[in-house]
């Protein structure tokens, strides 16, 4: 009989979000239900004891380690620990996954501190349970398919059978809820992120400070002048996301906006936008759940490739009229 297992997955959030994001799709794509933060309901409960039923409903557990500790309770004892200890206790089946060199990762996904270093290298060492290491998000990813499969061999689990297969209400009930959070984290890659209202967004304008290098024929030198643009947010993002659909340089998303600069002040001048406002756009971007950066690529999101479909798109236009791109 077909089983469908739900999967804990701790790790530190800020530092592991695109890892975190192929685990999930890793997982999805082998039929199970990751159970992660993102999709934790709104709860009165104390966090802790919230987490602990959660943990306890779960088949299996899998950590993401990278190079943090992650936040501590008030004793001292970083939650993400915290679960792993739980789901020991609980005889619930693990899998680890920590990155292979945490050393090298950048200083801001790193230990901010000696005390927290500390804390990361016992709670590394600790970790004696089955583990693979990793590098990066892909790498991860391709990982999980095999280590869960052989998890779920070597150590079978309840699971959730279809409901097609059982005739209990109470049962069908559980497993039309359970089909229920597959979807919803499945359409949870597709929305734009919570908490963005305050963000500038759409048909907000941004102001972009770029030089102007021209050549002055009468004096026969090269001029440079400072000078702004303004354009919408959905303006700047029509026009770059087209070069996002496949990974791409960073270097190379910055020329199509000053091309469409260029056709507007003139086709016998150079522009060079400043740097600081180029990197706000890609800041932007991704705070507003667009792109995202891969390893030194950006790329769309899946709610960005859906959002660029949506204002990028020819609409059909009344009977009788012609369609014509913007």
């Amino acid at each position: 009989m077909e089983k469908i297992y739900k999967v804990f997955v701790s790790s530190t959030y800020t530092d592991l979000q695109e890892a975190r994001k192929e685990v999930l799709q890793a997982l999805l794509d082998l039929n199970c239900i990751p159970v992660a933060m993102e999709g934790f309901p709104a709860s009165n409960e104390e966090p802790w004891e919230f987490i602990k039923k959660v943990i306890e409903e779960c088949d299996y557990y899998v950590l993401i380690l990278g190079g943090r500790y992650g936040s501590c309770d008030k004793d001292g004892i970083g939650f993400i620990e915290k679960e792993y200890d739980y789901a020991i206790e609980k005889g619930i089946p693990i899998i680890a996954f920590p990155h292979k060199n945490p050393e090298k990762l950048s200083r801001e996904n790193s230990c901010k501190n000696d005390e927290e270093e500390e804390k990361y290298k016992l709670f590394r060492e600790k970790i004696t349970k089955l583990f693979r290491q990793w590098n990066t998000p892909e790498e991860l990813r391709s990982q999980i398919y095999p280590s869960i499969i052989r998890l779920i061999k070597d150590h079978p689990r309840t699971g959730w059978v279809k409901a097609d297969k059982i005739s209990s209400e109470d049962s069908l009930a559980q497993i039309l809820k359970l089909k229920n959070a597959i979807e919803e984290l499945r359409k949870h890659q597709n929305t734009a992120p919570e908490n963005i209202e305050d963000l500038a967004q759409g048909e907000d304008l941004f102001t972009i400070n770029y030089k102007l290098s021209k050549y002055d024929e009468f004096e026969e030198e090269t001029r440079i002048y400072a000078q702004k643009y303004s354009m919408s947010w959905n303006k700047i993002f029509s026009i770059i996301s087209p070069f996002l659909i496949c990974s791409n340089h960073v270097n190379n998303l910055s020329a199509p906006i000053e091309n469409i600069i260029q056709n507007n002040v003139g086709n016998n001048s150079t522009i060079s936008l400043n740097e600081n406002d180029f990197n706000t756009i890609l800041i932007q971007f991704n705070a507003l759940g667009l792109i995202e950066p891969k390893n030194d690529l950006w790329k769309l999101t899946s709610y960005g490739k859906n959002y660029m479909m949506k204002i990028k798109t020819v609409k059909k236009e009344p009977a009788g009229q012609i369609a014509t791109s913007g």
